[in-house]
C-alpha cells in the first residue's frame, strides 16, 4: 500500500482561502498536464518518431509511385493525384521521380535497397510510436526484440496498404462521381452536399485509422469506445493544424529565402513533429478517461513521489484506488500522547546492566598490553 504524506493545513482568512482556491484550481491542471507531458517523454518521442518517418519518406515515395506506375496509369493522371495530397512544394521533386520511373524503369538491386530502406526506417519510427503509447499508457513492453521489430513491419505493410487503398480512392472516387452524375443527372445540383459527404468519409476514415492505432499498437488493448475520445481529439487535431499550416505556409513568402533548398524538409518536419505530438497526446487523453482518478491521486502525492514509476509497478488498480494517506498532524498528536510514556520507561526504570559494565574493569585489555614485548629489547 503507498503512502502518501498529508501536509498540514495552514490557517488562511475567507478571502485568501477563496483567492487560493481560484489559483489552485487554475494552477493545477496546467501544472498536471505539464508533468504528464514530460513524465511520458512526448516531446523526445514525436522527435524521434519524426526523424524516421522523414528517413522513410523518399524510400516510401519512390515504392508508392513505383506501383502506381504498374497499375497501368498515364503519367500525368498520376502526377494528378498526386498533386491532390501532397503540397505545390513537393511537386517538383515528384515530377522528377514520376517521369524516370516511366522513362528509366528500376533495376532489382535498386528497388530491394530502396524497399529495405523504406521499411527499416519506418519500421523503427512505428517502433518509437509503440514505445511512445507504451510510455503514455503506463504499460511496459513484455513482447521480445524479435516480436516486436516482426510487429512493427507487419504494421508497416498494414500502412503502405492503406496508402494505396487512399490512392485508389481519390482515382477512382472522382470517376465514381462522374458515373452517378451520368445516372442520376439531379445529383450536379448537390455538389455541396456530394462534398459535404466525401470530407465526412475522411473524417470519418481518419478516426478508424487513429481508433486502430490506440487499440493496436500498445502492450494492453482496451475496447474501441473506450479509445474515442482520443481517436476524435486527434483527429480534430490533425485536420486543424495542418488547416492552418497549410494556409501559414501559402501566405509565407519568405521560407525560400530564408532556409533555400531546405525550404521543403523544414516545413514537414514542423508539420510531422506537431502532428506526431497531437497523435500521443491522444493517447494520454485515452489514458485520463479510462484512469480518472489518476488526476486525483496526483493531488494527493503533491509531487512528492514518481506517481508514473508507482503506476507501472502497481500490483493492483485497488492499490492505487484507496492510497494511504499519512496525516501529520494525526501523527503529531499522537507522538505528543506517547512522549510521556516513553519519558517515563526511560527516567523511571533503572539500567542496572548499563551501569554494571562501566563500573567493571577490563582485564582482558590490561593483559594484552603487558603481554607485548618491548620495543627496544626487538631493536636489540
Amino acid at each position: 500500500m503507498i503512502h502518501l504524506r498529508k501536509k498540514k493545513k495552514e490557517e488562511h482568512t475567507p478571502k485568501e482561502k477563496k483567492k487560493t482556491g481560484i489559483i489552485q484550481s487554475i494552477l493545477n491542471p496546467i501544472g498536471f498536464a505539464k508533468k504528464l507531458y514530460d513524465d511520458d517523454q512526448v516531446m523526445t518521442n514525436a522527435a524521434t518518431i519524426t526523424l524516421f518517418m522523414v528517413m522513410s519518406l523518399f524510400p516510401m515515395l519512390m515504392i508508392l509511385l513505383w506501383l502506381m506506375s504498374r497499375m497501368m496509369l498515364s503519367p500525368e493522371v498520376l502526377l494528378k493525384i498526386v498533386s491532390s495530397v501532397l503540397p505545390e512544394e513537393m511537386l517538383e521533386l515528384v515530377t522528377g521521380i514520376v517521369s524516370d520511373l516511366y522513362e528509366k524503369s528500376l533495376s532489382v538491386s535498386a528497388l530491394s535497397i530502396t524497399i529495405i530502406m523504406a521499411l527499416w526506417s519506418s519500421s523503427t519510427g512505428i517502433s518509437f510510436l509503440v514505445k511512445g503509447l507504451n510510455r503514455v499508457y503506463k504499460r511496459e513492453e513484455q513482447r521480445n526484440w524479435f516480436v516486436h521489430r516482426a510487429l512493427c513491419l507487419v504494421y508497416t505493410g498494414i500502412f503502405l496498404v492503406i496508402m494505396l487503398l487512399v490512392m485508389a480512392f481519390l482515382v477512382y472516387g472522382s470517376k465514381f462521381r462522374v458515373f452517378l452524375v451520368s445516372v442520376w443527372p439531379e445529383l450536379e445540383n448537390w455538389t455541396v452536399l456530394i462534398t459535404i459527404l466525401q470530407n465526412g468519409i475522411a473524417i470519418g476514415g481518419m478516426i478508424l485509422f487513429f481508433l486502430a492505432v490506440y487499440n493496436i499498437f500498445p502492450q494492453k488493448r482496451l475496447p474501441y469506445r473506450k479509445q474515442m475520445p482520443g481517436a476524435i481529439a486527434a483527429t480534430i487535431g490533425w485536420y486543424s493544424f495542418s488547416a492552418i499550416y497549410a494556409t501559414y505556409i501559402r501566405n509565407s513568402k519568405n521560407l525560400a529565402f530564408m532556409y533555400g533548398s531546405l525550404a521543403l524538409i523544414i516545413v514537414f518536419l514542423v508539420w510531422m513533429y506537431v502532428c506526431m505530438n497531437i497523435v500521443l497526446i491522444g493517447g494520454e487523453i485515452n489514458f485520463l478517461y479510462n484512469n480518472r482518478y489518476y488526476y486525483k491521486l496526483y493531488l494527493l502525492t503533491e509531487k512528492q513521489i514518481d506517481i508514473q514509476e508507482y503506476f507501472m509497478h502497481a500490483k493492483s488498480e485497488t492499490e492505487i484506488l484507496e492510497p494511504e494517506v499519512v496525516d501529520e498532524e494525526e501523527n503529531t498528536k499522537e507522538w505528543e500522547q506517547k512522549e510521556p510514556e516513553v519519558a517515563e520507561i526511560i527516567l523511571e526504570e533503572p539500567q542496572p546492566e548499563v551501569a554494571e559494565i562501566l563500573e567493571e574493569p577490563q582485564p582482558e585489555v590490561s593483559e594484552e598490553i603487558q603481554e607485548q614485548p618491548d620495543l627496544s629489547e626487538k631493536i636489540e
